[in-house]
């Protein structure tokens, strides 16, 4: 019955629902590991590990990045009171679909708050992620992982697909792995 109660409440888009599956977790199934097996606890204690991540409301881990010209940058050092985190790749379809609404929503956006939209490009080669970059024509942020290495923005994030949004205020995560629908009615909500 409590692994029917965690995989629902954990699976749940509401973030109260999740936050409740990683007590019973925490409690009763990695804190009582004899009355499972080995493997369910496995699974929880790992669930726990990625819900921890970027957790909403607590300080989002740093990122070592660069620009399109190979300068270094660490996420820090954007200083935006707002920043939107677009993970994607540019052979992603669906990314391909949502770049254009985030471009739409950065326009409208960039001067009612001080945001900075932050595309992190999470594939392809240097050569290829320029030519992408000229082709979309945006004038946001476009980055990468430093040296073109995403394993640490994977490790951090926990990105299972992309694209991916991250809304961060003073580099506290607001709003993590939501759509463009997600983030428009946030930054209405903000600038109400």
């Amino acid at each position: 019955f409590m692994r029917e109660i965690f995989l629902t409440l954990g699976n749940s888009k509401e973030p109260a629902l999740n936050e409740g599956a990683m007590y019973l977790a925490q409690k009763y199934i990695i804190g009582m590991p004899q009355m499972w097996t080995e493997q369910f606890v496995e699974q929880c204690s790992r669930q726990v590990h990625i819900y921890n991540l970027n957790k909403l409301g607590s300080q989002a881990n740093d990122l070592d990045l660069e620009r399109a010209d190979s300068s270094p940058i660490k996420l820090s050092d954007i200083t935006t009171d707002y920043k939107v985190l677009y993970f994607y790749r540019p052979n992603c379809g669906m990314c391909s679909e949502v770049t254009p609404k985030m471009a739409a929503l950065y326009n409208e956006y960039k001067e009612k708050l001080d945001i900075g939209f932050l595309a992190i490009n999470l594939g392809s080669s240097h050569s290829e992620w320029i030519e992408y970059i000229t082709k979309i024509g945006t004038d946001w942020e476009n980055l990468r992982a430093a040296n073109g290495d995403s394993s640490q923005i994977y490790r951090e994030y926990y990105l299972e697909s992309v694209p991916a949004i991250y809304l961060l205020k003073d580099n506290v995560v607001l709003a993590k792995d939501i759509n463009d629908i997600d983030l428009e009615q946030i930054l209405k909500t903000i600038t109400q």
